[in-house]
């Protein structure tokens, strides 16, 4: 059985090969991901506001300045949870996709035969006409649209 740590170190020494960046965060990618959260919980926080500022009022001119907010709110959620996400998950996937695509290139290919076409038979069958096949099937009664015959 190969031991944990000989499989690090070969890992490494496989990446170094193969001069894959290295994916640890810097700066620029921690700031995105901490924006990215940052905006996140502000835009949950601005559209529970909202939606306490309609209900508490009413006039509808609040109310729907509050709608505005609430909107502005959950799309300010949408948008940093997705940067969030973008810069969660870059490390995790270019790790696995230099995994694969390592292993994929170690890996010899498979070698498949040769597929043969059919032998096809000295003496063909002919075809067979189509009045020879089957006898042409009695047309159907006709009916009206309650099943009664017409």
């Amino acid at each position: 059985m190969v031991d944990v740590n000989e499989r690090g170190e070969r890992f490494a020494r496989e990446m170094a090969q193969m001069r894959i960046a290295d994916p640890s965060p810097g700066r620029h990618h921690e700031l995105w991901l901490r924006a990215g959260a940052a905006l996140m919980v502000a835009g949950l926080v601005l559209a529970l506001f909202a939606y306490y500022k309609a209900q508490d009022t009413l006039q509808p001119i609040e109310q729907r300045d509050a709608l505005a907010l609430g909107i502005a709110g959950v799309a300010a959620t949408i948008v940093g949870s997705t940067v969030y996400l973008r810069y969660a998950m870059t490390k995790v996937l270019r790790f696995w996709l230099a995994r694969v695509s390592y292993d994929l290139q170690a890996r010899p290919m498979p070698v498949r035969p040769v597929r043969q076409p059919p032998a096809v038979p000295a003496d063909p069958q002919p075809p067979v006409p189509m009045s020879a096949r089957r006898p042409p099937a009695e047309p159907l009664p006709r009916t009206d649209h309650l099943g009664g015959a017409r």
